[in-house]
């Protein structure tokens, strides 16, 4: 449940950048004439949000370094989405040592677990295909035979 979440958390967040941003980034990294290494402006791709900041200033990254083509554009959404999942599995084990208490260790097991198991290349390839993510995170299946006396 927690993989299902956690892919579908990222998954609109990037679903939730202005499609002009796509469209941008898809373009200059098809670019065949690419800019000298060491002149590429981030803020040229247009971003408008903390996310669409960090793409695009990930993407000048990788530009710089010699990687063009959709490679690039790849690279530069999963690498953000890396930095993302870095940063949000941090203050979710803050917030767990605060409040979890004897459930700690679960709770990052299960963090840990669905970070391992979430596809990251994946989600921006999704992204960059311009394919949306469902309406809602996927719900575990229902076994309507456990037995849920021993859980009282």
């Amino acid at each position: 449940m927690a993989q299902g979440k956690l892919a579908f958390a990222f998954a609109k967040a990037l679903a939730d950048l202005s499609p002009a941003f796509r469209r941008r980034l898809l373009a200059r990294s098809e670019e065949s004439c690419p800019g000298l290494p060491g002149f590429s402006d981030p803020m040229a791709l247009g971003a408008r949000s903390v996310l669409e900041g960090m793409i695009a200033a990930r993407f000048a990254q990788l530009e710089n370094a010699g990687i063009h083509g959709v490679d690039l554009a790849h690279r530069a959404v999963e690498e953000t989405l890396l930095q993302l999942r870095e940063r949000m599995g941090r203050q979710l084990r803050q917030h767990c040592f605060r409040e979890a208490g004897g459930e700690t260790a679960a709770v990052i097991g299960a963090l840990r677990a669905a970070e391992d198991a979430t596809d990251l290349g994946e989600i921006a390839a999704d992204y960059l295909a311009g394919k949306r993510p469902g309406r809602s995170a996927p719900r575990p299946a229902i076994n309507l035979d456990e037995d849920l006396t021993g859980a009282l």
